[in-house]
């Protein structure tokens, strides 16, 4: 009798055992869900700022080329009124100087026609 007692206590530990492992491993599994759900949810997150800043990368490339296409024009608008004000002080240069050609000209005509 006394040694079915011991089974049974032996029995009943043993059941306690078996309860109290097959409750960490619940617990276990549980952490292990929760560590792959807030994984998921930060790849998701992780996702959606690379999306976020592809999009941003692909906007400010457009704004380069953009950019780079308004500096060409800039540049070729520049170069073209440099040289029209290189024409224009070209042809101020020979108005002045036919302007002093037509003064001397006319200050010696006056001389001889005052000698």
């Amino acid at each position: 009798e006394l040694e079915r007692e011991h089974l049974r206590q032996a029995l009943g530990d043993m059941r306690t055992q078996r309860d109290n492992q097959a409750k960490i491993a619940a617990t276990f599994e549980q952490m292990d869900q929760t560590r792959k759900s807030d994984l998921q949810i930060s790849l998701a997150q992780a996702r959606e700022d690379c999306s976020r800043l592809q999009k941003d990368v692909e906007d400010l490339k457009a704004q380069l080329r953009e950019a780079r296409q308004n500096a060409v024009q800039v540049e070729v608008k520049a170069v073209k009124r440099l040289k029209d004000l290189e024409t224009e002080a070209r042809t101020a240069k020979d108005a002045a100087e036919s302007a002093v050609a037509a003064k001397d000209k006319l200050a010696a005509e006056i001389q001889t026609l005052r000698n």
